[in-house]
């Protein structure tokens, strides 16, 4: 992922659907941890020191003029994990990352009208997606990392590619989400 992500010329577009990752990463469900028992405060350099290198990497990938978009759909009431993922969310923005909220709901009603695979995905420049497998557990939440699948099919792509434009025009840019 790493190579598509630098080599990317215009565009790296990412949607992740799960309500929580941190049961299948060690260092989220850490910085997860002590964000809870902290009352729910982080500093930014606590975060930016557990995870600098990928916002280094959107740093990079922005200055050099490719747009980097997340939609992350979320279940309301946020989660705890989601509360904690906006704190990083605020460091990825100000290295050049668009982030966007999409409510549950309204992808459920989306995703029915489509015969797609859904699960998180990143598609770079229009021309390559990776699927990101996950475990899914109780409460829409991942348990386990599965590893990524690389798929360079144009058909395939191209529908991907469509379906998240739908998606991206229902999304709620985050600070308007957080009616900031």
């Amino acid at each position: 992922m790493e190579e598509l992500l630098n080599s990317a010329k215009t565009q790296v577009f990412k949607l992740e659907l799960l309500d929580s990752y941190s049961d299948a990463f060690d260092d989220e469900r850490h910085e997860l941890n002590y964000f809870v028992s902290n009352g729910e405060e982080i500093s930014g350099n606590r975060l930016y020191n557990s995870n600098g290198t990928w916002y280094n990497t959107i740093k990079k990938i922005t200055g050099s003029g490719v747009k980097f978009v997340r939609i992350h759909v979320v279940t309301l009431p946020l989660t705890q994990y989601l509360r904690f993922e906006i704190e990083s969310y605020r460091i990825s923005q100000k290295m050049g990352e668009e982030i966007f909220f999409l409510d549950r709901n309204v992808y459920e009603s989306m995703k029915k009208r489509t015969k797609l695979d859904m699960k998180d995905f990143m598609i770079f420049d229009y021309d390559n997606i990776i699927f990101n497998n996950f475990e899914v557990g109780e409460g829409n939440c991942a348990k386990r990392f599965d590893g990524c699948i690389l798929i360079e099919d144009n058909k395939v792509v191209k529908e991907y590619s469509q379906f998240y434009r739908l998606l991206l025009n229902r999304a709620v840019p985050m600070n308007e989400f957080l009616g900031i």
